[in-house]
């Protein structure tokens, strides 16, 4: 590779990351496509009539785990979760949704929607682990959240690539070093939107404000241990176009109809890990410190480029 061809790879790659790192994030909110006859419902251990090939998924069931410390540490993998692990079916027969049997005892919805939004409201900050396999490259993003003010510091990371981004009173920032490049939020350039919406996508705030607005019904499993803390485990039912709806979203380029969320609360019934699976794509989050203060400032002035 002449050294012209090797700048032109790496420029290819700066670009792509944040990307990536975004489509990451997307696939919280729909990424694969699910049937479109009536699905499962969290809590239902009935029986299907149909038949429906349950057992013929070539979807990965297996999530990722490890402690959090810190914002920067990074999860490390686990063979397998218990619960449903949807995977996309788009015409073809050959992919599943996962048995009702599998989804756990039956949970009021609202009740359970209500003590995650009171967690949030008592514990508003956190340290937020991100973890996607996307086509064999690990996207990781860790950093501190501030939910009461949507405020961010995190940094995205796949292969060699390190993106930080910072997200403060409405001001969006991607770390080039040693300046920061402010995003403008009225850009008509289509790179600029581009990496705009990725720091978005980046706010656990609006992922959890559209996964609890798509939640349709819920199911508790039972208890289990997440690095160290006592939790339960319930899985949910998530409408897509509800989650996106709750966001102020577009719609999304995908036939995804409904998703299973894995969601794992601690005894003050805050978020300590979200699983969803996407066909293969297992999407985990983590959070931990929650309430825990978290400093999050607007760069200096003189460190500012405007994009």
């Amino acid at each position: 590779m002449t050294r012209e061809h090797a700048h032109r790879h790496r420029r290819a790659a700066r670009r792509a990351l944040p990307a990536l790192a975004g489509s990451a994030v997307l696939g919280l909110l729909g990424g694969c496509a699910l049937p479109t006859d009536p699905a499962p419902t969290a809590g239902d251990s009935s029986t299907p009539t149909d038949p429906v090939p349950w057992e013929t998924s070539t979807g990965s069931g297996s999530t990722s785990s490890g402690g959090s410390s810190s914002g920067t540490s990074s999860p490390s993998s686990r063979t397998s979760t218990k619960g449903a692990t949807p995977t996309s079916r788009s015409g073809t027969g050959t992919s599943t949704f996962p048995s009702p049997s599998s989804t756990g005892e039956s949970v009021d919805r609202d009740d359970f929607v209500e003590r995650v939004r009171r967690g949030l409201r008592d514990s508003p900050s956190a340290e937020v682990q991100a973890e996607v396999e996307l086509g064999g490259t690990t996207v990781e993003a860790t950093g501190a959240q501030d939910l009461d003010a949507d405020a961010l510091e995190m940094t995205v990371s796949a292969d060699t690539l390190t993106f930080d981004y910072r997200a403060v009173d409405d001001r969006y920032f991607l770390a080039q070093p040693p300046r920061w490049v402010e995003i403008d939020p009225d850009s008509a350039d289509s790179t600029v939107r581009a990496t705009l919406d990725q720091i978005q996508l980046l706010s656990l705030q609006r992922q959890l404000d559209g996964f609890l607005g798509g939640v349709t019904s819920v199911g508790e499993q039972g208890s289990e241990d997440v690095d160290g803390e006592e939790t339960t485990r319930y899985t949910t039912v998530v409408d897509t176009e509800r989650a996106r709806d709750a966001v102020g979203g577009d719609p999304l380029p995908t036939t995804s109809d409904q998703l299973l969320y894995d969601v794992w609360l601690d005894e003050d019934d805050l978020i300590r890990k979200l699983v969803v699976d996407l066909d293969g794509t297992t999407v985990t989050l983590r959070a931990d410190r929650w309430g825990e203060p978290v400093d999050i400032q607007t760069p200096d002035a003189s460190e500012i480029v405007q994009q």
